[in-house]
């Protein structure tokens, strides 16, 4: 779909370094996409520009947001760098240039039983899928393993535990990496926490997103513990610039 503007509704901290921002789209073709897909976001030197050719600077993310919400895209990212400051800085009423959606790293309901391992801001592409599959009531199974560094940098557990509650089906593992805290496991995904977790890995589908290095571990654990490469998603962040 062709760039257009989108207008921020609301900018919010979620994290000492994750924001949230929410984008209404005039045109309602952009709440048409899959759970797990991105969009390109775009800034221009006038942010009130209406303009879709002033917006020229652009970086991909995944909405967190469902495909059930047709008032929004809802995107989280990480503050980071030139980008991301200057999105983080934007206000209420503020004009974003958006187009996609794109990505095949899409939700298939045909997988029943899915595991998903998230490390860091990888977490977003699964909030938008827990956060349809729960709005539309389905019976698929998912277990959410989740591995962050500290505590205060786990984006949206709040609603992760929201989704735990309201759907049966789900269930979200915390882990951090560089630090105990009450309510989260400690260590990194290994092959015993997997085993915990996850059960028999024969007969599930696992989505994998974060940076490049988790990726590369998460898949090599898989491979070695006899999961089938058919089973296996990945989206990988490690080429997104900041």
């Amino acid at each position: 779909m062709a760039l257009e503007i989108g207008e921020v509704l609301e900018l919010v901290d979620e994290t000492p370094t994750v924001k949230i921002i929410s984008i209404a789209m005039r045109n309602k073709k952009f709440y048409d996409y899959k759970p797990g897909q991105f969009f390109n976001l775009y800034l221009s030197d006038n942010s009130n520009s209406e303009n879709p050719a002033d917006y020229k600077l652009a970086r991909p993310y995944s909405v967190i947001s469902s495909p059930t919400n047709k008032m929004y895209l809802e995107v989280a990212f990480k503050v980071a760098g030139v980008f991301t400051g200057r999105l983080a800085n934007l206000k209420k009423g503020d004009k974003v240039g958006v187009n996609g959606p794109f990505g095949a790293f899409t939700f298939d309901e045909a997988g029943k039983d899915i595991v998903m391992l998230a490390g860091g801001i990888g977490i977003t592409p699964f909030i938008s899928t827990l956060r349809y599959a729960t709005d539309k009531r389905l019976e698929n199974k998912f277990t959410l393993l989740y591995s962050s560094r500290f505590a205060n940098e786990v984006t949206m557990r709040n609603e992760l535990l929201r989704l735990q509650n309201e759907n049966n089906n789900i269930k979200c593992i915390f882990t951090i990496t560089r630090e105990v805290a009450a309510g989260f496991e400690h260590g990194r995904i290994d092959e015993i926490f997997l085993k915990k977790h996850a059960g028999n890995l024969s007969e599930k589908t696992f989505y994998i997103c974060g940076a490049h290095e988790f990726i590369l571990a998460m898949v090599e654990l898989l491979i070695k513990l006899g999961v089938d490469k058919k089973q296996i998603k990945k989206e990988d962040f490690g080429f997104v610039k900041k």
